[in-house]
């Protein structure tokens, strides 16, 4: 929650000094810096064994998640 807390004001801002191109950018700035933070400060588990991905699973969850629409779930 925080994150909309201080994203929509901060979004704002951006917008309004460099317009709303600029907030995009930054968007996306701030989400690739967060990706690489995260490669060095999350641990890796070597010591556990590695599950194939269930795509099954995931088509399936993506229906029922993007059936419900805008349910606040």
């Amino acid at each position: 929650m925080a994150g909309v807390g201080l994203g929509y004001p901060l979004t704002g801002l951006i917008t309004e000094g460099f317009g709303y191109h600029a907030s995009f950018w930054f968007g996306a700035l701030f989400s690739g810096a967060a990706l690489v933070s995260a490669v060095f400060v999350v641990p890796r588990t070597r010591h556990l064994a590695s599950r194939p991905f269930g795509v099954l699973c995931a088509v399936l969850f993506g229906a029922v998640r993007s059936s419900l629409g805008s349910c606040s779930c």
